[in-house]
């Protein structure tokens, strides 16, 4: 019973994406053929499929009218003073907070562009910390007192901060997990001579008024255009603040940037960097890293081995990103999504691999969820690999942040 309805939860899921972004492949699944020799597979599937529908339909009415909600509640905040933004003014050597966000849920490139620009501004010389709330870490959920990131006893960390936190902590910058205000001052009382402080997720939150805000956009745009929970709209449209700098997110899709401008009425002479991915190599859990053509050959092995594909697993919020580089890798693989920010990934994910030595594909921020947690029958697997992908914006982008600070 418990696998339907979890069933019945992917598939509700994977409805409201599609309603979410009716232009755009989200999870980028390959449908399977229905096998005639499991009839009770068959009859299981079709009543997912049908108790899904139902509940999409009751839903759905439910949904609009809470976005209605949601929108009143914009409108009535909308000339509100800013009395609840606790105000961090610039001092001559105070460090410049710069708020790196999207509008709609999830995956459109926050994290990948913090990190990216914390490691193209070291080469300049330039020092910075993250500020992050921890998204479903223990310290969210249980609305703990801020603390700095530690990777160093590695059990739990990803349980405790969060996945994203501990990604970000890799690049070895301070990076504190909780509420932000008291973080912001966590930062500066441990780690004075910082030159910036990003605050990862920070458009929407009220808690510390940044310098600068940095917008990142994915080929999603503002989906349906409705918000939440109706579409995938965190705030309504036109903003009411100003967007200082735009990423685009172009790691596997391309991205037209007048279409960008238009669609969120942003200053066409707004400073625009384009995330790309500047080269690729793969790691598994025991920090084994090799190139793409290396591990070509590792899964030619372990094919000849087990005569299964690879697997390759996305719980993150755009699976389809992954599987398109893994396609233009010229890999072939079986796909698996789990949710974003799956509490119970590594769990969910054993059941998938523990009858066989087959090769699992997943990205660095699922790795994170094995390298950092608790679990160690998990990272004794040997056959788990991430992709690392190594960013990168131009140069002149960079060389426009480093003049805010």
């Amino acid at each position: 019973m418990p696998n339907i309805i979890n069933k019945i939860k992917r598939k509700f899921t994977e409805m409201l994406l599609s309603h979410w972004y009716p232009d755009v492949t989200v999870l980028g699944l390959r449908s399977r053929p229905i096998t005639r020799g499991n009839k009770i597979q068959n009859l299981t599937d079709i009543f997912v499929n049908i108790t899904s529908v139902i509940i999409w339909f009751i839903t759905k009415p439910v949904l609009k009218f809470l976005s209605i909600i949601t929108e009143i509640f914009f409108f009535t905040q909308k000339n509100s003073s800013l009395s609840n933004t606790f105000f961090y003014t610039k001092k001559k050597s105070s460090p410049t907070i710069i708020a790196i966000g999207n509008l709609i849920v999830g995956g459109a490139g926050k994290t990948p562009s913090t990190i990216c620009l914390i490691k193209q501004l070291k080469t300049m010389g330039i020092t910075s910390a993250v500020i992050s709330r921890g998204y479903k870490g223990e310290i969210d959920k249980k609305n703990k007192k801020s603390q700095f990131v530690e990777l160093i006893s590695p059990s739990y960390a990803y349980e405790k901060f969060g996945d994203e936190p501990c990604l970000v902590a890799e690049t070895g910058v301070p990076v504190c997990v909780g509420n932000r205000a008291d973080s912001l001052q966590k930062i500066n009382s441990a780690f004075p001579k910082i030159d910036l402080i990003l605050l990862d997720d920070g458009l929407q939150q009220k808690k510390i008024m940044a310098h600068k805000k940095i917008l990142v956009v994915d080929s999603r745009l503002a989906g349906n255009e409705s918000l939440l929970p109706y579409g995938p709209l965190r705030e309504k449209l036109p903003l009411v603040y100003k967007i200082d700098a735009l990423i685009l997110n172009l790691i596997s899709d391309e991205l037209d940037k007048n279409t960008v401008f238009e669609k969120f009425k942003l200053d066409k002479k707004t400073p625009t960097g384009h995330l790309r991915t500047a080269s690729i190599t793969w790691k598994n859990t025991n920090n084994k890293e090799i190139k793409t053509q290396a591990f070509r050959r590792e899964l030619h092995q372990n094919y000849k081995k087990t005569k299964i594909k690879p697997l390759a697993v996305a719980g993150i919020a755009v699976p389809s990103r992954f599987f398109k580089i893994l396609e233009k890798l010229k890999i072939d693989f079986e796909p698996l999504w789990l949710p974003n920010h799956d509490s119970n990934f590594a769990q969910n994910l054993s059941e998938q691999i523990y009858i066989s030595e087959r090769i699992v594909l997943m990205t660095e921020k699922d790795g994170v969820r094995i390298i950092y947690s608790g679990d160690k029958q998990m990272k004794k697997y040997n056959q788990l690999w991430i992709l690392k992908l190594n960013l990168s914006l131009e140069s002149n982008f960079i060389n426009n942040i480093r003049d805010w600070i």
